[in-house]
């Protein structure tokens, strides 16, 4: 499950960083989708990303929490995959010619 948080952090440290965001050195998700313009953080408030968080900086800690179950596992993952689906369509955004561009 950290496998899962870490790609979700780096798409969004790099969603920063394609900015010009300096990405800092948070693991917490929402922390860093916070530092995203305004108008790029639309889209990540319907994600777990608490849940994400939680298995990344408690994990380190493995005596203070739960054993993570299958179910635990599919959830990191899925929500990893939404965080990676939403970066890429910002990323296809912003790249997208406007509409009355000259070809």
């Amino acid at each position: 499950m950290r496998v899962a948080h870490q790609s979700a952090e780096k798409a969004i440290k790099g969603l920063l960083a394609f900015h010009d965001v300096d990405p800092p050195k948070l693991h917490d998700l929402d922390r860093l989708v916070q530092r995203l313009p305004r108008s790029e953080q639309v889209g990540f408030e319907s994600l777990e990303l608490p849940e994400l968080t939680r298995w990344a900086i408690e994990g380190r800690y493995p005596a203070d929490i739960d054993e993570a179950t299958g179910a635990d596992a599919t959830k990191s993952i899925g929500i990893s995959q939404a965080v990676l689906a939403l970066v890429r369509s910002k990323l296809a955004e912003t790249n997208d010619p406007p509409a009355d561009a000259p070809r």
